[in-house]
């Protein structure tokens, strides 16, 4: 009897491994579709290239991006430790000068993040085409390097219920 529960255990823990797994590369293969199959990320990239772009724009406020560039000198740091330090002491150093020292006033700020937000949907389109145009290579390589420990989790964990429901099978049918 226990050789039986623990061959049921093994069978389904390599069942339910191997499910997991299956249904975790069909997240991403195959790239195109074979029969009407395809993966999700693939088949759905302008989707997500839709909804990844809405979901970084939600958080972009722009007088708070000004403002923190004002406060941090971001313009005229970025020209003096550039390549182009040269300019530092001629017209791209004084130009970036000039609009820290005019955002610094709010309405200006205010104004010019207003504008700045007016290029919202723009933006947001070219930051959905470039997702789009993005290999499928790149982005599920991307998503399986960021994911590795949680996908590999996931298909350990599949494979121990596999293992708990396989060695339970016996005992019910007993």
């Amino acid at each position: 009897m226990i050789a039986r529960i623990l061959i049921s255990g093994l069978l389904g823990a390599f069942i339910g491994y191997f499910t997991n797994w299956f249904a975790l590369r069909m997240l991403f293969y195959p790239k195109k579709s074979i029969l009407g199959i395809q993966g999700l990320l693939p088949k759905y990239k302008a989707i997500f290239a839709q909804k990844a772009a809405d979901f970084v724009f939600q958080f972009i406020d722009f007088d708070d991006i000004l403002a923190e560039a004002v406060n941090k000198k971001a313009f005229s740091s970025s020209v003096s430790g550039s390549k182009w330090g040269f300019l530092r002491k001629n017209v791209g150093f004084i130009v970036a000068n000039e609009i820290e020292r005019w955002l610094e006033n709010e309405l200006i700020r205010k104004y010019v993040a207003k504008n700045l937000k007016d290029l919202t949907p723009q933006a947001r389109a070219i930051l959905t085409k470039r997702i789009i145009n993005t290999k499928i290579d790149n982005l599920i390589n991307m998503i399986l390097k960021s994911t590795s420990k949680e996908m590999k989790f996931i298909q350990i964990l599949g494979g121990i219920f596999g293992f708990i429901i396989g060695g339970l099978q016996p005992l019910l049918f007993h």
